[in-house]
């Protein structure tokens, strides 16, 4: 598939999703979804990924835990599926259609951070039901 040029702006008036490991929601909680380019389906430049309302979110986390790379994926238990109200947000965020995310009903992507005001948790989806906690990161009392 060859990507487009220019993609396609959508307007959005629905709240989005986000799923992202647990190792990482602590991070989101504090600061907010920044744009970054290590993703797991392509490469792309710098942007914040985001789906559409769906029924399948169990399933894109659990196919997104299988793309992980082995020594991250040993230090995950849950994703968190983030709500996004986008109605929280201001007017210079632009959306666009992502052409090459089909899980679900799509998704969109954006290259403005996203405040953490904005997001909620809706729920834990399990991924690695045999996650074993390190225990080097425990501090003896």
């Amino acid at each position: 598939m060859y990507n487009a040029k220019f993609d396609v702006e959508v307007n959005i008036t629905t709240p989005l999703y986000h799923l992202t490991p647990d190792i990482s929601y602590r991070k989101i909680k504090l600061f907010g979804l920044t744009s970054k380019t290590k993703e797991k389906l392509a490469t792309h430049p710098e942007r914040i990924y985001l789906l559409n309302p769906t029924d399948e979110y169990e399933e894109i986390a659990l196919e997104l835990y299988d793309k992980e790379i082995k020594k991250i994926k040993d230090l995950i238990e849950h994703y968190y599926l983030l709500k996004i109200d986008t109605s929280l947000l201001n007017n210079k965020f632009q959306f666009y259609n992502d052409p090459r995310f089909s899980m679900g009903n799509g998704g969109v992507w954006c290259f403005e951070n996203i405040p953490s005001k904005c997001i909620s948790v809706v729920k834990k989806i399990l991924v690695n039901p045999s996650y074993i906690p390190p225990t080097d990161f425990i501090i003896p009392k």
